[in-house]
């Protein structure tokens, strides 16, 4: 796990490979549906954060097929970049996300029923996210309404349905790199890391302009 961007502009300097590929993934839910009060059922759901961090540098798996110096220098490494890996959220100030939309009009949902045993739940995840600086208060005229997905443990995750945003949204073109690409500039390599981003859309920064147009009710 670690800090979206950061590990990249800092370790090229000093430990910049003679080529090195990435394949990024997103893992989605499978099997959801909504119920009547606005709440999305599934069978499997990854916990996603923490509020307060759990796990450190010293919690990187480093593979036991090193020798003695391959081991000695990829645990250097670790410990010097040790404050980006962390299972609690941080952001990188590197890029900003930028919304485009088709029309200026505002898009306006009203708020999904929610019973009342969950309010203290949307209460709770709120004022974490208040806390940790991911979201703000907000009067724009944007509305977009919040649903709540319940993770196998029997808790809940609150999200947002950006769904009619979405529709009015200019999208980027050009689109990722399939496997077919991918593999072949992974063949022949020797050494390979995964990194698990801790709420890695959490990591960028919302352009300012574009902030008004994820408010949520």
């Amino acid at each position: 796990m670690t800090n979206t961007g950061e590990v990249d502009q800092r370790t090229r300097k000093e430990h910049s490979p003679q080529q090195a590929a990435a394949v990024p993934c997103v893992l989605e839910d499978s099997d959801s549906q909504m119920d009547d009060d606005g709440i999305i059922f599934h069978d499997k759901r990854l916990d996603l954060y923490n509020t307060k961090q759990k796990e450190t540098h010293k919690d990187v798996v480093i593979i036991s097929g090193l020798n003695s110096k391959q081991r000695k220098e990829a645990e250097q490494l670790v410990e010097e970049f040790k404050d980006i890996f962390s299972d609690v959220p941080t952001t990188t100030n590197i890029v900003e996300h930028k919304v485009e939309l088709t029309h200026d009009k505002p898009i306006k949902s009203k708020p999904y029923p929610m019973p009342y045993k969950m309010q203290e739940v949307v209460d709770k995840d709120i004022a974490d996210m208040l806390a940790m600086g991911i979201i703000e208060p907000s009067h724009a005229p944007y509305a977009s309404p919040l649903v709540l997905v319940k993770k196998p443990d029997g808790t809940f995750r609150v999200c947002v349905n950006f769904k009619d945003l979405n529709k009015i949204t200019v999208f980027d073109p050009q689109t990722m790199m399939s496997a077919d690409d991918i593999f072949p500039k992974l063949a022949g390599s020797k050494f390979y890391s995964t990194f698990d981003f801790s709420k890695g859309y959490w990591a960028i920064m919302m352009e300012e302009k574009s902030k008004k147009y994820t408010i949520f009710v």
